[in-house]
This record gives C-alpha cells, sequence and structure tokens, in this order.
C-alpha cells in the first residue's frame, strides 16, 4: 500500500460547518424581512439564487461582490419587492455579519488536524470562492497553522473551479509527490471525490449530515 504524504481538505461542509453557519444567518434576514412567510420558503428561494448567482462569478460573469448583492436582487424580485444594489449591499453585510458570527467547526476536525499534523503529513486546501474569505476561515476556527501555505489553493486565484481537473492538477504540481500519494477530503462526491479521482488521487468522503454513506475524520487514523 502506498504511503499518503500530502492531504488536501475541502472548507465548506468539510471543516467549516457552513450549513449551520447559514442557516443562522437566514434566520436574521427571515426575521426582519419576510415574517409573514415561511421560512422554508424564503430559505428555498434564498439558496436558489445564491447558487445560480455563485455559478456566474465562478463562470467570471460576475465579480464576488456583485454575486452577493444579486442575489439579494433577485430573492426580492421573486418575492415581489424592488431594491436598490445599495440597498442589497446593505442586506447581504447584516447576512454576512452573523453568518461569520456563527462560524464552526465540526467535531474532531482540530484533533485530526492537529494528528495529522504531527505525523508529518503535509496538509492542503482546495476550496472553491474568494481567498481571503476562505482563508479567514481557516484563521477564525484556529486551524491556519496546520496547513502548509503554499498548498492552499482556492479558485479566485487558479481561475479553475472544482471538479474541474486543472485545480487538482495545479494543487498536485505545488507537492513533489505522485498522485496515488495525495489524498483529498471533501464532503461533495461530485466536487471532490470526483474530481480528486479524475486525476488518480485517494479520496475520502467527510459526510455530517448523514446526506451519503458516513467516512468520518475518525477513520482517517486506520487509513494513514
Amino acid at each position: 500500500m502506498v504511503k499518503i504524504k500530502v492531504i488536501f481538505f475541502d472548507i465548506d461542509n468539510t471543516l467549516l460547518n457552513h450549513s449551520g453557519s447559514e442557516n443562522k444567518a437566514l434566520k436574521s434576514i427571515y426575521k426582519k424581512y419576510f415574517l409573514h412567510m415561511s421560512y422554508k420558503k424564503f430559505k428555498s428561494v434564498w439558496q436558489k439564487w445564491s447558487k445560480e448567482n455563485w455559478t456566474l462569478y465562478e463562470l467570471k460573469q460576475l465579480t464576488f461582490e456583485q454575486q452577493r448583492s444579486k442575489r439579494i436582487i433577485d430573492t426580492w424580485k421573486e418575492f415581489g419587492k424592488s431594491i436598490s444594489i445599495k440597498e442589497a449591499n446593505h442586506i447581504f453585510n447584516i447576512y454576512l455579519s452573523f453568518y461569520e458570527l456563527n462560524w464552526q467547526s465540526f467535531p474532531h476536525v482540530l484533533s485530526t488536524l492537529k494528528k495529522l499534523y504531527k505525523k508529518g503529513l503535509m496538509l492542503g486546501i482546495i476550496t472553491n470562492g474568494n481567498k481571503n474569505q476562505q482563508i479567514n476561515k481557516l484563521k477564525s476556527l484556529n486551524l491556519y497553522p496546520f496547513f502548509n501555505p503554499q498548498l492552499i489553493v482556492v479558485s479566485e486565484e487558479t481561475k479553475y473551479s472544482k471538479p474541474a481537473k486543472e485545480i487538482f492538477l495545479h494543487a498536485q504540481s505545488l507537492t513533489s509527490v505522485s498522485p496515488n500519494e495525495i489524498m483529498m477530503i471533501g464532503d461533495s462526491i461530485i466536487q471532490d471525490i470526483e474530481g480528486g479521482q479524475k486525476v488518480g488521487w485517494n479520496t475520502l468522503l467527510v459526510d455530517h449530515f448523514n446526506q451519503q454513506p458516513i467516512k468520518s475524520f475518525r477513520l482517517l487514523n486506520t487509513l494513514l
């Protein structure tokens, strides 16, 4: 069996409980603007436009800032309301403040990273999004010191997003090891698992929400 030397992690819903933070932030917006309807309906529409505008950002059709305000404008529009970009930015900043306030890592993340770091494994990140925000997540959760800064790969900088094989090949080029000595750990079968497998990496699916078969962080010590 080939020894794993480098492990790349996804961030959102792998290390950071993004869904939990998002849900708490969304409730703050819902209570302020949409109490006349069900929270389930509001959340569904918000997430739809967040996903669509994020896709436009990844396609380079919107800037990171534009996708933030546009998701607000599109959500409000679907509910028959018209707001300005300035108002949309104000609302998004309210959401963002609650989102960041509620950042939390999942159980076992910190202890697992400590053990892997002590074993001498090189730890890196492959994540889609804005570099500053993703780095801030790691620092806020006190996880940043365990990662090699040279191995933190963010789609905003590489111009490619997971699951494109180019972002994985770029990450691999930053190491001095062969593909079968690298492992990708993430929560998305398509973006993380299939993406890593396309370039010959080992992969480990971590599902904190029981939506797919679970392989938790606790299995790492038996696999490495």
